[in-house]
C-alpha cells in the first residue's frame, strides 16, 4: 500500500499542475481501481474526465476497461473498451471482451443478442486460430442454450 500512495500524492501534485491532462485523469481512474470497490465512484469520475479531455492511449484504456471489468462495472468497462474500438476498429480482442461485457452473468443488462453480434465481428478480426475456435465454441454454446443452433452452421 506504500507504492500505491506514493502514486497517488504524485498523481495529485501532477493533477494540481495540470488538470486538463487526461492521462493523469486516467491513471488517477486505474489507481483508484486498485483500491477495489471502496474508490470506484472516484475511479468513475477520473475516467469520466479523462475520456472527455480526450484520452486516447489504447492500453490505459483496455486497462480500465478491464478493471472496471474486474470490479463488475460493466457500463464503466464498455465505456473503456468501446473508446479503444474506435481508435482500433479492427481489435478483435477488444471486441470480443465488449461481447463478454453481455454474456456475464451478474450483468444486470446481459443480452445474448447483443453478446452474439459482437462476437460474430470478432471471430472475423481475431488472429490466432485458437482464440476463433474458443471464441466459436462458446458462441455455439450461447445458441444451443437459446435454440439458436441455425445461426451456428456457418461457424462450424
Amino acid at each position: 500500500m506504500g507504492q500505491l500512495a506514493e502514486a497517488e500524492d504524485a498523481l495529485a501534485q501532477a493533477n494540481i499542475l495540470d488538470n486538463q491532462n487526461c492521462m493523469v485523469w486516467g491513471l488517477q481512474a486505474i489507481l483508484s481501481l486498485q483500491y477495489g470497490s471502496r474508490r470506484l465512484k472516484q475511479a468513475c469520475f477520473c475516467q469520466k474526465q479523462a475520456v472527455k479531455l480526450g484520452l486516447s492511449d489504447v492500453h490505459l484504456l483496455e486497462e480500465l476497461g478491464d478493471l472496471f471489468s474486474e470490479q463488475l462495472d460493466f457500463d464503466h468497462a464498455a465505456v473503456a473498451y468501446e473508446h479503444v474500438n474506435r481508435k482500433e476498429p479492427k481489435n478483435g480482442e477488444i471486441i470480443e471482451k465488449i461481447g463478454h461485457i453481455f454474456t456475464h452473468e451478474k450483468n444486470v443488462k446481459a443480452n445474448a443478442d447483443k453478446a452474439f453480434l459482437f462476437y460474430k465481428k470478432a471471430i472475423k478480426l481475431l488472429k490466432s486460430e485458437v482464440g476463433k475456435q474458443n471464441l466459436a465454441s462458446k458462441m455455439y454454446d450461447m445458441c444451443k442454450s437459446n435454440d439458436k443452433e441455425e445461426q451456428m452452421k456457418k461457424y462450424r
